[in-house]
């Protein structure tokens, strides 16, 4: 309504209804943001900027979770003079990159070999046995020389030998 008043008595001298056609919102994005691995999204809203009227909400969009990639090795270091080597197995999140585990793996030395040489310590000449090599099939000696080598060395292995 518009209403005209005296200005000495303050009465009302005069109202006349009045219709103002409506101007509607003005709208402004509320922007939103991506969900993450690990932290909530939301989507675009809408607000009036005269009345700040919220046009449209924002919702919530859940986090994604990690997502685990291939395992990859690191920090390897390999076994050397019977000592044992090791490295991390490490798998790491294909979205953002992120470490999900770490396991620690060792990989032991192989078993060390004595040295079963002509040159080696009496400890292992003593398991050693002489023997001139001989073939049943043709029935002739292969050498002329005597051989030692190690009954020890058999196992799964060409004989350890040193020819005399």
């Amino acid at each position: 309504d518009l209403a005209v008043y005296c200005t000495v008595c303050n009465n009302e001298l005069s109202r006349e209804t009045v219709t103002v056609a409506a101007v509607g919102h003005t709208e402004k994005v509320i922007p939103g943001k991506t969900a993450t691995c690990t932290e909530d999204g939301l989507t675009d809203g809408k607000v009036c900027s005269a009345c700040d009227e919220i046009i449209a909400a924002q919702t919530v969009i859940p986090a994604a979770g990690h997502k685990a990639g291939a395992p990859v090795k690191e920090n390897a270091v390999p076994v050397s003079n019977g000592v044992n080597g090791s490295y991390d197995l490490v798998v790491y999140c294909a979205n953002c990159g992120g470490e999900m585990s770490r396991e620690p793996i060792i990989v032991p030395a192989a078993p060390t070999v004595p040295d079963l040489s002509c040159t080696a310590s009496s400890k292992y000449r003593l398991e050693t046995s002489i023997f001139i090599p001989f073939s049943a099939r043709s029935g002739v000696y292969l050498s002329t020389k005597a051989c030692a080598f190690s009954f020890n060395s058999f196992i799964g292995r060409s004989p350890v030998n040193c020819c005399l």
